[in-house]
């Protein structure tokens, strides 16, 4: 049975406010990340851990986070599977690599005070972890827009 034109509109309507929902809750726990992450981040430096031990512990923190946040309350996944836990893993722990190579080229190479660079460097691992996470790691199958 072919849809009216009025069912696809509803349709691409209910898809787009769920993406945006979504987009919405997974800023939401990025902002929950970044506090972690900053928190613990600039606690152990206070404490005299070098920093970039303390990039990978404050990251890791954010990333355990971001994981049980963003399956249960973003995209509202409820089964954890072997492959999406490695998929998850893979991008973040990508993200991290990513995040310590810029902190330290900020900061010890050209001389950025470490806020800014810790700064600069997270912008760059939230747009990579957003389009890992969206596309490949919790990805919902949908029909395509008709």
């Amino acid at each position: 049975m072919k849809k009216c034109k009025t069912e696809k509109v509803i349709g691409q309507t209910t898809r787009l406010s769920e993406i945006v929902r979504q987009l919405i809750r997974f800023n939401l726990v990025g902002v929950l990340n970044t506090l972690i992450d900053f928190s613990l981040f600039f606690a152990l430096n206070a404490m005299g851990v070098a920093y970039l031990l303390a990039q990978i512990f404050s990251y890791g923190c954010g990333i355990i986070n971001s994981y049980f946040f963003n399956k249960y309350w973003t995209f509202r996944t409820a089964e954890i599977t072997a492959a999406e836990v490695a998929r998850f893993i893979t991008i973040n722990l990508s993200a991290l690599a990513i995040s310590v190579l810029l902190v330290y080229l900020f900061h010890s190479q050209l001389h950025v005070p470490l806020l800014p660079a810790k700064v600069v460097a997270t912008v760059f691992t939230m747009l990579i972890s957003f389009c890992g996470t969206r596309l490949w790691v919790f990805k919902v199958e949908t029909s395509p827009i008709e």
